[in-house]
Protein backbone atom coordinates (compact mmCIF):
# COMPACT_ATOMS: atom_id res chain seq x y z
CA UNK A 1 0.00 0.00 0.00
CA UNK A 2 2.76 2.34 0.51
CA UNK A 3 4.43 1.22 -3.12
CA UNK A 4 0.96 2.60 -3.79
CA UNK A 5 0.84 6.07 -2.11
CA UNK A 6 4.69 6.54 -3.19
CA UNK A 7 3.77 6.73 -7.00
CA UNK A 8 0.94 8.68 -6.47
CA UNK A 9 3.16 11.13 -4.81
CA UNK A 10 5.65 11.11 -7.61
CA UNK A 11 3.16 11.47 -10.14
CA UNK A 12 1.44 14.76 -8.67
CA UNK A 13 5.13 16.04 -7.96
CA UNK A 14 5.87 15.29 -12.19
CA UNK A 15 2.16 16.99 -12.68
CA UNK A 16 3.15 19.99 -10.84
CA UNK A 17 6.45 20.21 -12.27
CA UNK A 18 4.56 20.30 -15.76
CA UNK A 19 2.21 22.70 -14.90
CA UNK A 20 4.54 25.01 -13.33
CA UNK A 21 6.72 24.89 -16.73
CA UNK A 22 3.56 25.22 -18.75
CA UNK A 23 2.69 28.60 -16.89
CA UNK A 24 6.11 30.01 -17.50
CA UNK A 25 6.10 29.08 -20.87
CA UNK A 26 2.82 30.69 -21.45
CA UNK A 27 3.38 33.99 -19.62
CA UNK A 28 6.66 34.29 -21.98
CA UNK A 29 5.46 32.84 -24.96
CA UNK A 30 1.97 34.83 -25.25
CA UNK A 31 2.36 37.87 -26.77
CA UNK A 32 4.70 36.72 -29.24
CA UNK A 33 1.80 33.64 -30.04
CA UNK A 34 -0.71 36.41 -30.86
CA UNK A 35 1.66 38.40 -32.74
CA UNK A 36 2.44 35.29 -34.80
CA UNK A 37 -1.51 34.64 -35.44
CA UNK A 38 -2.00 38.39 -36.02
CA UNK A 39 0.94 37.80 -38.82
CA UNK A 40 -0.11 34.57 -40.35
CA UNK A 41 -3.53 35.60 -40.91
CA UNK A 42 -2.90 38.64 -42.25
CA UNK A 43 -0.48 36.31 -44.65
CA UNK A 44 -3.14 34.12 -45.70
CA UNK A 45 -5.62 37.20 -46.37
CA UNK A 46 -2.94 38.72 -48.56
CA UNK A 47 -1.84 35.39 -50.28
CA UNK A 48 -5.50 34.79 -50.94
CA UNK A 49 -6.26 38.13 -52.53
CA UNK A 50 -3.22 37.88 -54.84
CA UNK A 51 -4.36 34.29 -55.53
CA UNK A 52 -8.11 35.95 -56.61
CA UNK A 53 -6.65 38.49 -59.04
CA UNK A 54 -3.92 35.99 -60.82
CA UNK A 55 -6.80 33.31 -60.55
CA UNK A 56 -9.09 35.29 -62.33
CA UNK A 57 -6.77 37.11 -64.78
CA UNK A 58 -5.40 34.06 -65.75
CA UNK A 59 -8.99 32.04 -66.31
CA UNK A 60 -10.08 34.75 -68.47
CA UNK A 61 -6.65 34.78 -70.28
CA UNK A 62 -7.03 30.97 -71.00
CA UNK A 63 -10.63 31.10 -72.38
CA UNK A 64 -9.76 34.16 -74.53
CA UNK A 65 -7.03 32.66 -76.14
CA UNK A 66 -7.97 29.26 -76.32
CA UNK A 67 -11.04 30.45 -78.52
CA UNK A 68 -8.65 32.27 -80.54
CA UNK A 69 -6.27 29.27 -81.23
CA UNK A 70 -8.97 26.32 -81.74
CA UNK A 71 -11.88 29.41 -83.47
CA UNK A 72 -11.20 27.02 -86.12
CA UNK A 73 -12.18 23.93 -84.41
CA UNK A 74 -15.90 25.54 -83.09
CA UNK A 75 -16.41 21.79 -81.44
CA UNK A 76 -13.38 22.45 -79.48
CA UNK A 77 -14.23 26.08 -78.25
CA UNK A 78 -16.71 24.76 -75.79
CA UNK A 79 -14.36 22.34 -73.72
CA UNK A 80 -11.38 25.13 -73.49
CA UNK A 81 -13.90 27.41 -72.07
CA UNK A 82 -15.23 24.67 -69.42
CA UNK A 83 -11.97 23.62 -68.60
CA UNK A 84 -10.88 27.00 -67.58
CA UNK A 85 -13.85 27.19 -65.46
CA UNK A 86 -13.77 24.60 -63.90
CA UNK A 87 -9.63 24.78 -62.97
CA UNK A 88 -10.70 28.37 -62.45
CA UNK A 89 -13.45 27.70 -59.53
CA UNK A 90 -11.38 24.99 -57.95
CA UNK A 91 -8.97 27.61 -57.74
CA UNK A 92 -11.48 30.09 -56.40
CA UNK A 93 -12.93 27.35 -53.55
CA UNK A 94 -9.21 26.67 -52.31
CA UNK A 95 -8.64 30.36 -52.17
CA UNK A 96 -11.89 31.47 -50.46
CA UNK A 97 -10.80 28.12 -47.44
CA UNK A 98 -7.35 30.30 -46.97
CA UNK A 99 -9.97 34.08 -46.70
CA UNK A 100 -11.77 31.94 -44.07
CA UNK A 101 -8.84 30.59 -42.14
CA UNK A 102 -6.76 34.34 -42.19
CA UNK A 103 -9.68 36.76 -41.07
CA UNK A 104 -10.63 34.52 -37.52
CA UNK A 105 -6.77 34.89 -36.67
CA UNK A 106 -7.04 38.80 -37.47
CA UNK A 107 -10.28 39.30 -35.64
CA UNK A 108 -9.81 36.82 -32.67
CA UNK A 109 -5.87 36.49 -32.55
CA UNK A 110 -6.22 35.13 -28.70
CA UNK A 111 -8.04 31.88 -30.15
CA UNK A 112 -5.53 31.17 -32.41
CA UNK A 113 -2.59 31.93 -29.97
CA UNK A 114 -4.28 29.60 -26.89
CA UNK A 115 -4.20 26.81 -29.68
CA UNK A 116 -0.57 27.38 -30.37
CA UNK A 117 0.20 27.71 -26.76
CA UNK A 118 -1.69 24.29 -25.87
CA UNK A 119 0.01 22.31 -28.69
CA UNK A 120 3.68 23.84 -27.20
CA UNK A 121 2.58 22.50 -23.86
CA UNK A 122 1.57 19.02 -25.27
CA UNK A 123 5.01 18.84 -27.83
CA UNK A 124 3.25 19.11 -30.98
CA UNK A 125 4.68 21.01 -33.83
Amino acid sequence: MSDMSDSTKLVVEKLDELIQGAGALGEKSWPYLVREAVIRGWTLLISAIIGLILTLTLTGAWIHMGNDIVSSFSDWQMPVGAAALSMGTMTLCCLFGLIFEGIPAILNPQYRAIQDLFSLIRGEE
